[in-house]
């Protein structure tokens, strides 16, 4: 049985070092937390739950994953999902498996596996990042009015609207995040009001308590967008996403971008790749055509879809397909590498050469 009413430490270790032994440290009953199962339908869907327990090493236990009233979603057993949730200033996520999942209406709970690795990324509630995210103000479910959330943060939020709102309104922001989940009236309280022309007023929102799983969106972005430290980002910082699912040309690749000076990130998988991809918001993304789970073009389409990577530079290699460079092209990547026995070599020149342009 998880040990659902495990003590829970009032100050926990601050850990330098996240994997198997430390997520731990930062789990707790009743946590809420967002999942997302893969390959599903909607794609990218998420649901919300809250941590019931754990039994170290084995599984964490969440209460039954709910949209809306309807209790039977598209999950199996053994599907890959992203957990994500907020401890004590940190972002935490790790990918994991569903252990057991049916679709009985009477069912409390599922467990999904204890994770081999969990990212923990610490952030201060008011560091702001740019959002640039067109909104919908509403109040009582009332449209008020279009505007601009310039920044964000775990607090709150500056907008840009032509809507006149005054200190101590409370309204309602319906807008997308970078990743294309949709915030369905999160609400704010205006702190600050200033008009900035004719018809656009700037404001300053704080986002009401009560709201955990809005935390936990806005919690993943901030802090993919912030260093480890809770530092801001250094736009000339070079990191570059590896994604092979040969652990020797990983290293390899590991090896030979890190002495190049570049920030060397790897998986194996296009899951827990395009998983990290939001975590470590890296300058380029190196990619394998033959990966385990999904062909490597397909991960380019899957990344240029999304607004958010719309110029991050895609390099892509091996396959044995003679279209394959064309099609690669086609799909949004910006170079394409043939097999060669120089591989390793020439992806790390390839690299050199996209960080140059």
């Amino acid at each position: 049985m998880p040990d659902a009413a495990k003590p829970q430490e009032a100050n926990r270790m601050e850990v330098q070092a996240q994997g198997k032994e430390d997520l731990e440290a930062y789990l707790k009953v009743g946590e809420a937390v967002v999942i997302q199962p893969q390959q599903t339908h909607p794609p990218g869907a998420r649901y919300n739950t809250r941590i019931r327990g754990w039994e170290t090493q084995k599984y964490i236990m969440l209460d039954r994953i709910q949209a809306g009233a309807e209790r039977i979603i598209p999950v199996h057993e053994d599907q890959t999902c992203i957990v994500r949730f907020v401890s004590d200033g940190r972002a935490c996520a790790f990918v994991s498996k569903v252990v057991d999942w049916n679709s009985r209406r009477e069912a409390g709970w599922v467990r999904v596996t204890w994770p081999d690795d969990v990212e923990v990324k610490s952030f201060r509630k008011h560091d702001r990042v740019k959002a640039n995210l067109p909104c919908t103000l509403s109040k009582d479910g009332q449209k008020l009015g279009d505007g601009e959330i310039l920044d964000i943060s775990l607090g709150g939020c500056a907008i840009q609207s032509s809507e006149e709102l005054h200190f101590g309104n409370h309204v309602a922001l319906t807008f997308l995040m970078p990743n294309g989940v949709r915030i369905q009236d999160a609400e704010i309280i205006v702190r600050k009001a200033r008009k900035v022309g004719d018809r656009r007023w700037l404001l300053g929102g704080e986002f009401c308590e009560g709201q955990e799983y809005l935390q936990n969106e806005v919690a993943a972005f901030v802090a993919s967008s912030l260093r480890p430290d809770g530092a801001k980002l250094d736009k000339a910082r070079r990191c570059v996403l590896i994604l092979d699912g040969n652990a020797v040309t990983r290293e390899a690749l590991c090896s030979g971008l890190s002495q190049s000076g570049c920030e060397a990130i790897s998986t194996a998988n296009a899951v827990e790749g395009l998983y990290r991809l939001f975590v470590a918001m890296p300058s380029a993304l190196v990619v394998s055509q033959e990966l385990v789970d999904l062909p490597g073009i397909e991960v380019v389409r899957a990344v240029k879809i999304n607004p958010t990577f719309e110029a991050l530079p895609i390099l892509l290699y091996g396959g044995d397909d003679p279209s394959l460079g064309e099609r690669a092209l086609q799909a949004g990547a910006a170079r394409y590498l043939a097999p060669s026995a120089s591989m390793v070599v020439d992806v790390c020149d390839a690299v050199a050469a996209l960080d140059a342009r």
